[in-house]
């Protein structure tokens, strides 16, 4: 973490954690991007999508809707192992298995903050890989 002050709240440590890993999923999509791997829809199961807030805040920063599950567990097991018994693709499987419940749309009154900040974490991704590299070729130094 960075621009920790005396002032630093608990939840403005939260918010920075909750950010990060957000801005971290943009730039895994960015990296897929780059090599021909776009991803085009983003779904999310589990206990996280019952906060609505870090869900609307993963639609405003990746700048693209969010679309909720309903309970998914081991739907992607239990889809990939009645698609080979079937003969079916597990990817079609999936899909008419799953329960979209909700639809959270990025806000766009926030994209120009995130963008600023993504771009601020990026920059900041590069400089602490580069120090975990040199870190790493010297152990003992």
């Amino acid at each position: 973490m960075v621009g920790l002050r005396l002032d630093t709240t608990r939840s403005d440590l939260l918010q920075a954690l909750a950010e990060g890993v957000t801005y971290e999923m943009r730039l895994n999509l960015a990296l897929l991007d780059a090599a021909g791997l776009a991803v085009d829809s983003l779904r999310a199961s589990g206990g996280g999508t019952r906060d609505r807030r870090l869900c609307q805040l993963k639609a405003d920063a990746l700048g693209r809707p969010l679309e909720l599950l309903a309970e998914a567990g081991c739907l992607g097991m239990a889809a990939a192992g009645h698609a080979t018994c079937v003969g079916a693709a597990v990817a079609e499987v999936a899909n008419a298995w799953a329960r979209v419940t909700a639809i959270v749309d990025p806000r766009p009154q926030h994209a120009t903050a995130h963008t600023e900040r993504f771009a601020s974490y990026r920059e900041l991704h590069r400089v602490m890989a580069a120090f975990a590299r040199r870190e790493a070729a010297c152990p003992s130094c």
